[in-house]
């Protein structure tokens, strides 16, 4: 998996991705969450904001097959 800075994110896309967030000013890559990032500068998942976007950010594509 590559990871990818937040300044990679494709402008206006509706992709979701996997989100990694520094917390309590460590990056923990097991607690990572599904999600888009929207017009408002947030991150969405289906239902929801549910985090603001920072310049630390990462994510990545995920990439499954289709079966």
């Amino acid at each position: 998996m590559k990871w990818h800075k937040i300044e990679d994110y494709p402008v206006g896309s509706d992709e979701y991705v996997l989100v990694s967030q520094i917390i309590a000013g460590q990056r923990d890559k097991e607690l990572c969450f599904v999600g888009k990032l929207n017009r408002r500068n947030w991150w969405s998942n289906m239902i929801d904001d549910v985090s603001p976007c920072s310049l630390t950010d990462r994510w990545c594509h995920i990439d499954l097959p289709e079966e």
